[in-house]
């Protein structure tokens, strides 16, 4: 009879800590389950990690295999399109002559009002067309407000200037020169007079533009 009261003890015991494990194990379970995730909207959505449908993945195997075959649409290609290989002038044709002598005038100093710079002094070719400066320096030495946008393909542009105010390369040429914080040339005029004292000039002009009479070619084209 004195036992009972020890066995009682015991069942308690034991019902206690059955209890503790049967919470233990309520908690991990709850504790590894995946939880929803809530949008604001309030939209319950899984973390379980799903596997993209049949319909998904066949799309997306039909754009890789379509990608590396090249095989894309006409209006993705006119996007993408290859450059023309010569920049015509709207009323005559590209000859060696106009590219012989648009070479000479590019790297031509005596272009600038002191003479030491040339269209190639902020447009270097050999840097894809540009100074690589912050803001480019005039032929005084001081800093232009803008920096050099690269020449190549310019011609293909839309307009020229970073502010797009000419047109076209033939009306930005001019620009330039005459400057007074970049190749500083008082008029077009100036500019002529100095080609004119060169010798070397004369045979050029006269190959690319020989429909042109010497006291009327442009300089700009």
């Amino acid at each position: 009879m004195k036992r009972k009261p020890l066995l009682y003890t015991i069942l308690f015991i034991e019902l206690m800590v059955g209890l503790v494990l049967l919470y233990n194990f309520n908690y991990l379970v709850s504790a590894f389950k995946p939880k929803p995730l809530v949008t604001p909207e309030g939209v319950a959505l899984s973390v379980e990690p799903t596997r993209p449908s049949i319909a998904v993945a066949q799309t997306q195997q039909a754009i890789t295999q379509s990608l590396a075959a090249g095989d894309l649409s006409p209006a993705v290609l006119s996007v993408f399109a290859p450059l023309p290989a010569v920049a015509n002038l709207p009323d005559q044709p590209l000859t060696d002559a106009m590219v012989n002598l648009g070479r000479m005038l590019f790297y031509e100093p005596r272009l600038s009002a002191t003479q030491d710079m040339s269209c190639n002094t902020c447009h270097l070719l050999a840097q894809y067309g540009t100074d690589q400066l912050p803001v480019s320096i005039g032929h005084v030495g001081r800093p232009v407000t803008r920096n050099s946008p690269t020449v190549y393909n310019a011609a293909f542009q839309i307009a020229q200037f970073w502010d797009g105010r000419s047109p076209t390369v033939e009306e930005q040429a001019k620009v330039p020169i005459l400057a007074s914080g970049e190749m500083g040339m008082e008029t077009l005029e100036n500019v002529e007079v100095v080609l004119r004292s060169i010798p070397g000039y004369a045979q050029p002009f006269a190959e690319a533009f020989p429909v042109f009479e010497w006291r009327s070619y442009p300089v700009n084209r």
